[in-house]
């Protein structure tokens, strides 16, 4: 405090800085999010209590999963709702002996994707999720997946962008993309950000969502414009 009376404005940004530090090591120290605030500014996404600070949960992704998630929804699926038929969902082997699964280069890694599909791509991207583009099967009752996720079991995930012409927000129709996701995979992406959803209307929607359908999933994220410019993607995870 010395230092702040001596030299004004410099002083204080020291002491203001030192705080912040001191800070960052209590949390540090205990190995998991204890000042929410600090972690969120300093990772530039969304922290929440708790979570570990080293290794891949800084990207906001739970051990063992292959999602992104800043805001965890707790739900359970209900377990007598209806079943999609195992032969509907394709899996990855099929997938690569039909060789729709779009080579691993940076040059043509994405050129199955839409132009809407490429800005879940890249935002997966910036959270450390690498993913292929998977091309669709011309015959139908095939339905494909939009994605292969680069980990060691390569599981598919689907995308759906909301992006209607008022920017409102739609829970029913929200609830209605998840279905058409678990027809396809048990992983997937609602790109929320072309509405006016609020995080908050995003995990009531997922909660319904997941009461519905994640029978048939596994992992569900919806990614929400947040404050302060922040993307915040909302998730469940079978865990």
């Amino acid at each position: 405090m010395t230092l702040a009376l001596d030299v004004g404005g410099f002083g204080l940004y020291v002491a203001l800085a030192v705080e912040r530090e001191r800070r960052r090591a209590l949390t540090a120290a205990a190995g998991t999010v204890r000042n929410v605030q600090y972690w969120t500014d300093r990772w530039g996404r969304v922290a929440f209590y708790g979570e570990p600070i080293k290794g891949k949960q800084r990207l906001g992704i739970p051990a063992g999963h292959t999602l992104p998630i800043d805001v965890p929804v707790p739900v359970t699926p209900d377990p007598f709702a209806d079943r999609v038929l195992g032969m509907k969902v394709l899996p990855t082997p099929t997938l690569e002996y039909f060789g729709k699964i779009a080579p691993d280069n940076d040059e043509e890694r994405w050129k199955h994707f839409l132009p809407k599909e490429l800005g879940v791509a890249r935002w997966l991207e910036s959270r450390g999720v690498s993913v292929l583009s998977v091309d669709t099967f011309k015959s139908p009752g095939r339905p494909t997946p939009d994605a292969i996720v680069k980990v060691d079991d390569l599981p598919p995930a689907e995308f759906k962008i909301m992006q209607p012409k008022s920017g409102s927000f739609s829970h029913l129709q929200c609830v209605e993309n998840v279905e058409l996701i678990a027809l396809k995979c048990r992983r997937g992406i609602v790109d929320l950000r072309g509405t006016d959803a609020s995080i908050v209307r995003a995990e009531r929607a997922m909660v319904d969502a997941v009461v519905e359908h994640g029978v048939n999933l596994d992992e569900l994220v919806f990614i929400v414009n947040g404050s302060h410019q922040q993307i915040v993607s909302v998730g469940w995870s079978r865990g």
